[in-house]
């Protein structure tokens, strides 16, 4: 099922409130020309049609013309598919999907661009639905396809992009599916791990432990604290691993703590990758085993980027590593207008990618969206901070290390705004 895409009058009506706001576009080009643009209250860039009751692949199906908004009438746009879980099963994930639509589409009237054309394809959060919606995409002349948000879509949509050439920039944080043209705009637990284990190394922690949850996600963070710690001289002196969603850690944390009061294991940090309700029932156990937080600093992941989690005490003066939160300030001030909820975390992700689109679109089709010029070295800023692509897929961020506080967070070493100066801590 379409959903179709180009805000007409009535959406029009929504975004004449922002009409007075002068919401500078966040992403760059960093070796070029700022791209820049302001929200447009003139021709529509997308047209939203009604969501069908039922669901299904076969519901609604316009054809490729029936994609142009009146304005576009007469020429060739430059089309973009945006592959989403709108009507997932789980309603979560279906309430995801559509946030992530929100944000993209605020990043449509943002942009400069009356060229682009935005064409969301729902892929129902399953693998067949996202090869499905990716066929529709490419059918319908898409040069590049944006999402989906699952590894298991991302791997049904790969094959069939590179068989008509078209790059994907998809949502997932599983390094396993990237690939050649198929790139992750999304938030890598590599790069977190090794940002915050070096900066914390930089500051004389060189004694690590981790808590770290059973399985592929665990393995990662394990796998990338050991490669930091081997390349900085730390040594990580205890790993403990749990079931992932436990409801009682008391086992795990009693285990580490043991080791920690025993000798058999001193370590002035431990790395607790963890985020929500697990870190809540978790994080506070480790004092009450005798681990002080005023000692010991606990580090963690972006996981950590939730303000439900910032007045937890035993988090105080732990250090985690994320994107700096001033750099999307103005999008989630902006999306709460607009929709009147405040965004999903990750919808800066489907923001930055159509505004990564609309950068590049400039040129012939065939040349605009090559793999060399989505992997410039020099990257790209958006909401989350620089980031580019590496040439196997995956991405690289240029993160803060953030502190938390009572409440509040502080940057204690800031983010990089370029890839050819290190961040501050290296």
């Amino acid at each position: 099922m379409t959903r179709t895409i180009a805000l007409a009058q009535g959406a029009r009506k929504t975004f004449a409130a922002l009409g007075a706001l002068a919401f500078v576009a966040l992403f760059a080009a960093c070796a070029g020309d700022p791209f820049a643009g302001t929200l447009s209250r003139g021709e529509p860039r997308t047209e939203r049609a009604p969501m069908p009751d039922a669901r299904g692949a076969d519901a609604w199906q316009p054809s490729a013309a029936a994609l142009l908004a009146p304005h576009m009438q007469g020429r060739e746009p430059v089309r973009v598919g945006l592959l989403l879980p709108l009507t997932a099963a789980n309603p979560s994930v279906s309430r995801l999907g559509n946030a992530l639509f929100d944000a993209a589409e605020l990043a449509v009237f943002q942009i400069n661009n009356p060229n682009l054309l935005l064409m969301p394809q729902d892929t129902q959060g399953t693998s067949e639905g996202a090869r499905a919606a990716a066929t529709r995409a490419i059918e319908d002349g898409a040069e590049i396809l944006l999402g989906p948000l699952f590894a298991e879509e991302v791997s049904a949509v790969a094959p069939v992009a590179a068989s008509r050439a078209v790059p994907v920039v998809a949502f997932s944080s599983d390094r396993a599916v990237a690939g050649p043209g198929t790139f992750l705009l999304s938030f890598s637990a590599e790069d977190e791990v090794e940002r915050v284990t070096r900066f914390a190394v930089s500051q004389g922690l060189t004694q690590i432990a981790a808590l770290v949850p059973q399985g592929t996600y665990g393995s990662r963070v394990e796998n990338e604290l050991m490669a930091v710690a081997g390349q900085t001289g730390a040594q990580v002196v205890d790993v403990v691993f749990y079931y992932p969603g436990a409801e009682n850690f008391l086992e795990p944390t009693k285990q580490l703590a043991d080791a920690y009061k025993q000798g058999y294991a001193v370590f002035d940090a431990v790395l607790i990758p963890e985020g929500g309700t697990s870190l809540r029932g978790l994080v506070p156990l480790l004092p009450y085993y005798d681990i002080d937080n005023r000692k010991v600093r606990f580090l963690g992941t972006g996981l950590w980027d939730d303000p439900s989690l910032w007045r937890e005490p035993s988090l105080y003066g732990g250090w985690f590593a994320a994107p700096d939160p001033r750099s999307r300030a103005g999008f989630v001030s902006r999306f709460a207008e607009v929709n009147g909820h405040a965004p999903e975390r990750i919808a800066t992700l489907a923001f930055d990618a159509v505004t990564l689109a609309a950068a590049l679109a400039d040129g012939a089709p065939g040349q605009r969206y090559t793999p060399a010029r989505i992997s410039d070295p020099n990257g790209f800023f958006g909401l989350d901070g620089i980031f580019r692509f590496r040439p196997d897929g995956t991405i690289e961020r240029g993160l803060a290390v953030l502190e938390v506080n009572d409440g509040r967070i502080q940057i204690v070493s800031p983010a990089p705004d370029r890839f050819d100066v290190p961040p501050l801590g290296f």
